[in-house]
């Protein structure tokens, strides 16, 4: 089995606010507005992945319900998916169903993490943004700021970076539990379904460590210079349908 393991926002699906070809395919709606699209020739190759024998498992921060907004992906979406990681990588969804001895083995590897993450989270609450805080209890906590890179410095400062990870993604701040990367859940993965190949892909800070996990990579070529691995291939935007490109027209990935 070959596991290609994938960053979903800005790598596969993409925002209405960002610009994309005018021939696209709605992934998510989110109160009841068009939210994200996939592109049209990702939307037509994605699917083709498992023929090759390449199984895709969505990889993300978002938590299970925000994930769920997004109706591609899954036993009944345009791209079949029978599994999903959520929660930057500490639920294992199967089938839209958490795994619960994924959960049980992610509470263990943390659980010494959880109270600075909860101390974090109430750092943001003093701030000024602290309507837009969020706690993803117990595994992480973030909030939405147009100041996200000063307020990355101002908790950077205040955390026990041994304890956990501080990082932006476009407008938001994350606070998660060091042991709890998306780099740690895709090596369980491997191991959990005996992969013999990992592929992944992403755009983000918050896929470095999932980047450098694999046999081999894409990632944005902004990021291109934080990821050490020598199997790494840089794309431009959009992302999916170079991934789709190289890996569809190669005789092996």
């Amino acid at each position: 089995m070959i596991l290609f393991c994938s960053d979903l926002d800005n790598t596969l699906i993409y925002s209405h606010r960002r610009e994309m070809p005018a021939d696209k395919v709605l992934a998510e709606y989110l109160d009841g507005r068009e939210q994200s699209y996939l592109t049209r020739f990702s939307a037509e190759k994605l699917p083709l992945l498992s023929e090759r024998g390449i199984f895709l498992v969505p990889v993300t921060t978002r938590t299970q319900q925000q994930y769920e907004r997004i109706f591609v992906f899954g036993k009944d979406g345009i791209v079949p998916c029978r599994y999903a990681l959520v929660c930057n990588g500490s639920v294992l969804l199967k089938d839209g169903v958490p795994d619960e001895k994924w959960l049980a083995e992610s509470m263990d590897i943390a659980e010494r993490e959880f109270p600075e993450v909860r101390r974090i989270y109430d750092k943001m609450l003093e701030t000024p943004e602290r309507d837009h805080a969020k706690l993803i209890e117990p595994f992480m906590a973030y909030m939405l700021s147009e100041r996200a890179a000063e307020l990355k410095e101002e908790l950077t400062a205040e955390a026990d970076g041994s304890l956990v990870t501080v990082c932006t993604h476009s407008r938001k701040v994350y606070c998660m539990a060091k042991s709890l990367t998306k780099g740690v859940a895709v090596e369980r993965l491997k191991r959990y379904l005996g992969a013999e190949m990992l592929i992944t892909a992403g755009d983000s800070e918050l896929d470095v460590p999932m980047l450098e996990a694999a046999d081999r990579c894409f990632c944005a070529g902004e990021i291109a210079h934080l990821v050490r691995s020598e199997n790494v291939t840089a794309l431009s935007h959009p992302l999916s349908d170079g991934i789709c490109r190289a890996l569809l027209e190669e005789e092996k990935p």
